[in-house]
């Protein structure tokens, strides 16, 4: 090794490392981020009425940005595939657990903590 670190060596501290990072990453849920706003109204409108229209979720849990209209009905204009994970986990979550009474902040934690953080990681590794 002659003093230095090799790659093997190394791999396992810069993992602990970004771990250890993501550990203390948090994000207030009160903050706005119109991607995930419009991806989880998304998942919200899957699970809950079976449609891509996110009319509802609108109503419900308030006005976003990122808002696609056509033929008098609201859309996600982000790309579909977060929110499809998402209505995964969200039908799979409300299956087990009591959700009545959840705000999108609960929705955007849920999605943050079990689905992004998760992808981050394995993009990551």
């Amino acid at each position: 090794m002659q003093g230095t670190w090799t790659r093997r060596a190394r791999a396992p501290l810069i993992y602990g490392a970004v771990l250890a990072l993501l550990a203390y990453s948090w994000m207030p849920a009160k903050v706005p981020c119109p991607n995930e706003e419009s991806r989880a109204y998304l998942a919200i409108a899957l699970a809950e009425h079976g449609t891509v229209r996110i009319d509802r979720p609108f109503r419900e849990y308030g006005k976003i940005q990122d808002v696609s209209r056509s033929g008098g009905h609201r859309y996600t204009d982000k790309a579909p595939g977060t929110g499809y994970l998402g209505a995964g986990l969200y039908g799979l979550v409300r299956l087990a657990l009591d959700t009545d009474g959840w705000g999108i902040a609960d929705v955007l934690n849920l999605f943050r903590t079990w689905l992004m953080i998760p992808i981050g990681l394995f993009g990551f590794f």
